[in-house]
């Protein structure tokens, strides 16, 4: 599904803690990839968040060929400078995601968050 030259846009609304009490946040958070010209199946990004905290960071991915129409797999490492509380810091850790396109255009999306710590449920668009 994650074709070279592939650009998603996505937003996630909500996400739920898998190690602090099992919580359900709204944290929005909004993500651009775009799957490289070659051969090789990598993609590179960029993610922002403004809600209770800034953040903005480079996300790097390499896509699994599942061999499953309409679904789009991968695992990723994150980089984020997180501004909370007048503190910047760096994040950064790994993860993994999945796409389920319905239609031409617009799939639903499941990702960790940094370390695994949390899971994102969003939307996605897939642009061309």
């Amino acid at each position: 599904m994650a074709e070279r030259h592939s650009i998603f846009v996505s937003v996630f609304p909500a996400s739920f803690s898998l190690l602090n009490d099992n919580y359900f946040k709204l944290d929005p958070e909004m993500q651009a990839d775009y799957m490289m010209p070659f051969g090789f199946p990598l993609s590179v990004g960029l993610t922002l968040r403004t809600m209770d905290h800034t953040a903005i960071g480079l996300r790097l991915g390499y896509h699994i060929n599942l061999n499953v129409s309409n679904i789009d797999a991968y695992v990723l490492y994150a980089a984020d400078l997180v501004a909370r509380e007048g503190v910047i810091k760096l994040e950064y850790g790994p993860g993994i995601g999945v796409r389920r396109r319905f239609g031409r255009f617009f799939c639903l999306h499941l990702e960790t968050g940094h370390k695994f710590e949390k899971i994102n449920l969003g939307l996605s668009m897939k642009l061309n």
